[in-house]
């Protein structure tokens, strides 16, 4: 029957409730806090990363370290990453301008970068802080 959880397609967000449910067993990749699943990683650091997902559990698996040209490019993400968390705690616009420049896709010029920045503040206002729509 249409009601029946059966007859949903096994969409990965079913087969997870599923499994903590105690339906099944799941190994399958989520984001979860850093708790030296990788390591060189900080740790709390939210890190997408395989898991094990049973009755009432999900624990993650543990990965080792990553290759050192990796782990260095997935660190500044990382710390980018919880500086886009502070500054919107903050609600610091220069903090976050931080952020953005720090982005390793980010190639312009500082000043067209300070531009580009406020014009998507603008077209984000209603989601942002109010320290930040300002």
């Amino acid at each position: 029957t249409v009601g029946d959880i059966e007859s949903l397609p096994y969409i990965e967000a079913v087969r997870q409730m599923k499994a903590l449910l105690g339906m099944e067993v799941l190994r399958t990749n989520v984001n979860l806090p850093n708790e030296g699943q990788i390591a060189g990683l900080p740790l709390d650091a939210v890190v997408e990363t395989n898991a094990y997902f049973s009755f009432d559990s999900v624990k993650a698996e543990f990965a080792g370290r990553m290759p050192a040209a990796v782990e260095n490019m997935t660190l500044r993400h990382v710390y980018n990453q919880e500086l886009i968390v502070e500054a919107a705690l903050h609600e610091d616009k220069d903090l976050a301008f931080q952020a953005f420049l720090n982005d390793p896709l980010m190639s312009l010029p500082t000043d067209k970068a300070w531009k580009l920045f406020n014009e998507m503040l603008k077209a984000t206002k209603a989601c942002l802080p109010e320290g930040l729509a300002r």
